[in-house]
């Protein structure tokens, strides 16, 4: 790795955001249990099969971070192991385009750069010690409202069953279904 791969490495780092998720949370366990990448079909009544899907998920470390949702396109499936590894393409996200770091170009000098001006990388994601949750589906690019209602379903939009029970209701009355 050259000293400006990881120097955008480490910037990306410090912008993507996760959470903490506790071993012993089990409203955690439901939910993964829901969503995981291996059982989403069940959930969604929807499958990754053909490249160029487009979905939202979430990653799992194995040290419980859940990260931001991220939009991705989605490549392929391999088998790897005892387990499958897909690759995927992800979406810019808004941060990238705001964010600017320094750089060394070739004669030694600093510049400053836009993260999102680098070229976008292939995602390898193996299902052994980290996982995906998977929320939703698409053929095409999704309207916002499509999109809305995936993210409301991410653990990092979590709200309570109650929370989300008076959220459908005020969506029925205000017909913003």
């Amino acid at each position: 790795m050259t000293e400006n791969e990881r120097r955008i490495q480490d910037e990306y780092t410090k912008w993507d955001r996760y959470v903490d998720v506790s071993k012993s949370n089990l409203e955690f366990e439901e939910h993964f249990d829901k969503w995981n990448y291996m059982d989403f079909d069940k959930t969604l009544n929807e499958n990754l099969h053909t490249p160029g899907q487009i979905f939202l998920y979430e990653n799992i470390t194995s040290n419980y971070h859940v990260y931001y949702p991220k939009m991705s396109v989605y490549l392929n499936t391999l088998p790897c192991d005892q387990t499958i590894e897909y690759e995927c393409f992800d979406f810019r996200r808004t941060w990238e385009y705001t964010t600017s770091f320094k750089l060394i170009n070739n004669v030694g000098r600093e510049y400053e750069t836009m993260m999102g001006e680098q070229p976008s990388l292939l995602q390898s994601h193996i299902q052994w010690s980290n996982y995906i949750m998977i929320y939703g589906v698409w053929n095409s690019k999704p309207s916002w409202r499509e999109m809305r209602r995936a993210y409301e379903e991410t653990w990092w939009f979590h709200k309570t069953k109650q929370e989300k029970r008076n959220n459908k209701l005020n969506k029925i009355i205000n017909g913003y279904n």
